[in-house]
């Protein structure tokens, strides 16, 4: 697969907020409300997760047409560097949902110091007390999939952590959810269907970021991203969808671990606040949907039709009586 040269720079609009403060997440022993700085997370490691399969698993694949001898080059990345200039304070606005790894919430009162910057709606997601692994791989999805943000996935502005001292917890952390250890090990998206967690740290070389992060229970981690509307599902849905997944082949990612309706939400329509879609580089399409929610989504070796052809078996049509079909991981 290759990667269009002299792509435009989609993340002009992009600043780099260097940290976050947050009201209404913290509380202390006392049970009073904190305000919390999280520092924006230093860039992640390019070798963070692994490209599926590996070459030598491909060896053994019965359709060695499906794969590519390498896995798509990221791109050079043409966002803003990390400065230490652009706070944004925010107060916990609705919250919008919940999932396998954390919940998301609108945020309010955003305001903007220490430099000029033009910001449209957002939201942060917040990692469950045991899955802070999974939204920081889920970060480093984002930064591989840099040159499609805006056009295929949400813009993201940035991962941002903080360990907590013993005196202070995150409120969220109340819910049963946020404590209960997960039945499945916490792993890797490209590794979570093997057992036990050790067997599976022995097989496989985990980056140590990763395996740093599946043992914190204290770290507050935040994604910081644009706030998007759901999808309406209509008699376009279908159509929309197939071409807005086939945007992640071209990336050579996949999806199919976790597809469904809630992981689509509708391109910004009013601008501003929000910011302009853009055309893809691969198609020249301005698509009307996004993809969110990507702490599944794994690189590979596949080949843009394969993936294609593997996305599009869960994208069900609209016309058909069980499409909720593909609503299965909602």
């Amino acid at each position: 697969m290759v990667i269009p040269p002299n792509l435009p720079n989609f993340l002009d609009n992009t600043p780099a907020i260097s940290s976050l403060s947050l009201y209404g997440l913290v509380r202390s022993e006392d049970q009073s409300d904190v305000a919390v700085k999280l520092p924006r997370h230093d860039a992640l490691p390019l070798d963070l997760s692994e490209a599926q399969p590996t070459r030598i698993e491909r060896e053994y694949y019965d359709y060695p047409s499906d794969y590519v001898p390498e896995p798509t080059p990221r791109p050079p990345s043409k966002r803003p560097k990390i400065g230490d200039n652009l706070h944004v304070s925010v107060s916990l606005g609705q919250r919008l949902g919940a999932g396998r790894c954390g919940i998301v919430y609108a945020l309010d009162d955003v305001h903007v110091s220490g430099a000029s910057a033009l910001l449209p709606p957002l939201v942060a997601k917040i990692a469950w007390r045991h899955r802070a692994m999974e939204l920081v791989r889920e970060a480093w999805v984002y930064d591989e999939l840099e040159y499609i943000q805006g056009v295929a996935v949400a813009r993201c502005f940035g991962l941002f952590t903080l360990s907590l001292p013993a005196s202070q917890t995150c409120t969220l952390w109340d819910d049963p959810r946020a404590n209960r250890e997960p039945s499945s090990p916490s792993a890797p998206a490209e590794y979570a269907g093997e057992f036990p967690l050790a067997h599976l740290r022995e097989r496989h070389d985990i980056h140590e970021l990763l395996l740093k992060f599946s043992d914190a229970r204290n770290e507050l981690v935040v994604l910081l991203l644009e706030h998007l509307e759901p999808a309406d599902y209509s008699e376009t849905y279908h159509e929309n969808a197939v071409a807005v997944y086939k945007e992640l082949a071209h990336m050579g990612v996949e999806a199919a671990a976790d597809m469904g309706l809630r992981h689509l939400m509708r391109a910004p329509t009013k601008i501003p606040p929000g910011l302009p879609s853009l055309p893809s580089p691969f198609t020249g399409i301005t698509h009307a949907l996004r993809v969110v929610d990507l702490d599944m989504v794994v690189k590979t070796c596949s080949s843009v039709e394969s993936l294609t052809e593997l996305h599009n078996q869960w994208i069900v049509p609209f016309d058909l009586p069980w499409r909720s079909h593909f609503n299965c991981t909602s």
